[in-house]
């Protein structure tokens, strides 16, 4: 029984670490899809007001 509960709590452990590198991981993502579209709509609004001119 007690090599059970061991194996839990190592289990828990290791999800608990896996969860917060995914956590950051995401958090990476978004921000690089934030300055992504951020850049592309400069981008964008940049080539209509070259066009306008």
């Amino acid at each position: 029984m007690k090599s059970h509960e061991a194996t839990i709590k190592h289990l828990e452990a290791y999800a608990k670490r896996e969860d917060e590198a995914l956590r950051g991981l995401a958090t990476t993502r978004d921000s690089a899809a934030t300055k992504l579209e951020a850049a592309q709509m400069r981008g964008q609004r940049e080539r209509v007001l070259r066009r306008l001119r």
